[in-house]
């Protein structure tokens, strides 16, 4: 087929899942599986291809730049770190945690897929909706980790709510030398085909390690939204002194060269009811270094009153007036 930037992302997005998404996981013939893989990469890199991503890259449209850097990216890393083989001698299983960054033109989720001896866990039992986000899973709440207390985790929810359509939780614990994942369950379901399963804890931390440390996946706009989080997290203050406190900070695939940062006023205790709003701030990224970026826009939101009208987005109308703003208008 002729070659076109539409292909040449599909194909990168083929790649990816040949790589560590589903596709990877089949009961390939012999090494059919690396053919097919060297084969589209051998595509990719004849002239006529190359020049489409290259031209793509120098585009003044920012919604094909963005995707041909996401291409790049894809294309970069969906192969560096391959999936674990299994052992057929040792009675544990193994975990892998691969991160998928969608084309941002077709949208979708970024999404933390987790592997036990190289099946993915979450698309075979669960299919309302994405697993969970990366920052949600292997931030800094260390959702993944094992510890003596068992603790329920959500490794995926639907895409219209849990209330609405389900999510999937198991329980994760360290007991007797070993990391146990247990008590599967989505609460829109009365019972789910995952049996209990046992890691060995070197190599289960090993992985969660791996996986918490590893941000080549990302693009600079996620780069920045994660040093965001983090700086607003331990310097609560930062937003505090104006009786605010941070709700999320995102970067989207499908809205590249922006971080969108929530956050809510007033800064009620936890437990406490009570009028409040929810601000958005939405940034448009300059380019630079993610950590110098990240600080100016630390600055640019706390340094003034960030409690500003044309941020406003939630909350209650009530809230709004007895506060001074006014409601936004819905379309």
């Amino acid at each position: 087929m002729s070659a076109t930037f539409d292909r040449y992302a599909m194909i990168v997005s083929l790649l990816a899942d040949l790589h560590v998404g589903q596709a990877a996981t089949l009961k390939w013939p012999g090494d059919e599986l690396g053919w097919v893989r060297a084969t589209l990469e051998r595509l990719l890199d004849q002239p006529a291809w190359a020049g489409v991503l290259d031209l793509a890259g120098r585009s003044t449209d920012p919604a094909i730049y963005q995707r041909a850097r996401w291409a790049s990216l894809v294309r970069t890393t969906c192969g560096q770190v391959p999936l674990p083989e299994l052992s057929m001698n040792d009675e544990h299983s193994r975990l892998a945690i691969r991160v998928s960054v969608p084309d941002p033109a077709l949208g979708g989720a970024v999404e933390t897929s987790v592997f036990i001896d190289g099946r993915p866990v979450v698309a075979e039992v669960f299919a309302a909706g994405p697993a969970e986000e990366p920052e949600y899973l292997l931030g800094p709440d260390h959702r993944l980790h094992a510890e003596v207390e068992p603790h329920e985790v959500r490794l995926a929810e639907a895409d219209c709510t849990e209330g609405c359509c389900g999510a999937l939780y198991l329980t994760i614990e360290r007991r007797d030398g070993e990391v146990i994942w247990r008590d599967c369950r989505n609460p829109d379901r009365s019972s789910l085909d995952l049996p209990t399963v046992r890691f060995d804890t070197g190599q289960y931390d090993a992985e969660i390690a791996r996986a918490e440390n590893d941000h080549s996946w990302e693009w600079p706009d996620r780069s920045v939204a994660r040093l965001l989080r983090a700086q607003l997290r331990e310097h609560p203050d930062l937003l505090g002194r104006w009786d605010c406190h941070l709700g999320w900070v995102a970067a989207r695939p499908d809205d590249q060269g922006r971080v969108h940062v929530s956050y809510f006023y007033l800064n009620q205790p936890a437990g406490v009811e009570g009028l409040r709003l929810q601000f958005v701030a939405v940034i448009d990224l300059p380019a630079g270094d993610p950590e110098i970026v990240a600080d100016e826009i630390v600055r640019r939101i706390t340094d003034a009153d960030p409690r500003r009208q044309q941020w406003l987005t939630g909350g209650s109308a009530e809230a709004a007036r007895q506060f001074g703003f006014d409601w936004p208008v819905r379309h």
